[in-house]
């Protein structure tokens, strides 16, 4: 079990909220956002290898997961999709330094930010079960997203295919794409399931093939994490952190803050409870940093 002693982090009803007259609520909201904000920071820059042991990856305790969705009227924000559900994996990408992407997932504007699994006292529904270190068409693969494409031997698991270091992964990732193939369908996914051997390991090496990919590219697409889905209609028990947006530098964004804010509304009428709305501006490179800023004016809810 994934765990440690401390808990989240309790999000105060709208009623008490109330209770304390709005211009001080509201400095409550923005007090809350910004801590939010500098924790996120935090993880971010937060580059160990493990969460202390062999089989404890650092995603568990460091860094920052995002699920990223375009806007629906099917699904509410924190229901797995249908097209997760009938594969059984949902996708999440992952930030920290040193392993960021720069397009910001084109038609993806918005959602949530999970918090670490190690970070609660109550077992996370988010199972993760495979990462990738570039996109990888989960759509189309076996084993809920995280195995081959098409009957595909070259897009199994990479320890099944003695490919268990960085150098081995970018250098099969590279090999593919001269070839003429499809790098994406023909990449291999690291095993971080619970109870798999030396996990942190693999994990640690997905981190260093992001950075090895991106260096011969520095536009490649985000990373991706694949989670078991969780059942439908339980807001108030997943660990959700936050809500973002990605902030676009030079465009338009407030489509994508609205989104942010009908998702905002939404859980807090389900739930009772406030989620900030961050902002997430990527860096310009792959080595660059990504930023999270929590501004007032983002919040449908301010009082």
């Amino acid at each position: 079990m994934w765990l440690n002693g401390g808990c989240m982090r309790v999000l105060l009803s709208l009623a008490f909220l109330l209770s304390l007259g709005s211009p001080r609520a509201e400095a409550f909201l923005q007090q809350q956002g910004e801590e939010v904000a500098a924790r996120l920071t935090a993880r971010f820059d937060d580059v160990r290898a493990d969460c202390g042991s062999p089989s404890r990856p650092a995603f568990l305790c460091s860094g920052v997961i995002i699920r990223a969705t375009e806007y629906s009227g099917n699904f509410d924000f924190w229901n797995p999709s249908p097209g997760s559900k009938y594969r059984g994996g949902v996708s999440f990408s992952y930030l920290r330094s040193g392993s960021v992407f720069v397009k910001g997932m084109p038609g993806l504007v918005k959602d949530f930010i999970a918090m670490p699994p190690m970070a609660g006292a109550v077992v996370s529904p988010f199972k993760y079960v495979c990462v990738f270190p570039v996109d990888a068409a989960t759509d189309l693969r076996s084993d809920r997203g995280c195995g081959m494409v098409n009957g595909d031997l070259s897009s199994r698991y990479c320890s099944s295919q003695g490919i268990v270091s960085a150098e081995q992964y970018v250098g099969k990732y590279y090999a593919d794409m001269w070839s003429g193939f499809n790098p994406k369908h023909k990449q291999c996914s690291f095993d971080v399931r619970e109870g798999s051997p030396n996990s942190a390991n693999s994990f640690y090496q997905n981190l260093k093939a992001i950075a090895g990919v991106n260096y011969l590219d520095p536009h490649c697409d985000e990373n991706e994490m694949v989670a078991m889905t969780w059942s439908d209609n339980i807001p108030s028990q997943l660990p959700i952190e936050a809500l973002f947006y990605f902030n676009r530098s030079g465009r338009d964004n407030s489509l994508a803050v609205s989104y942010a804010q009908y998702d905002q509304r939404r859980f807090k009428a389900e739930t009772g409870k406030f989620l900030p709305i961050i902002s997430l501006r990527l860096p310009n490179h792959y080595s660059g940093r990504a930023t999270f800023m929590y501004f007032t004016s983002d919040q449908a809810i301010t009082e």
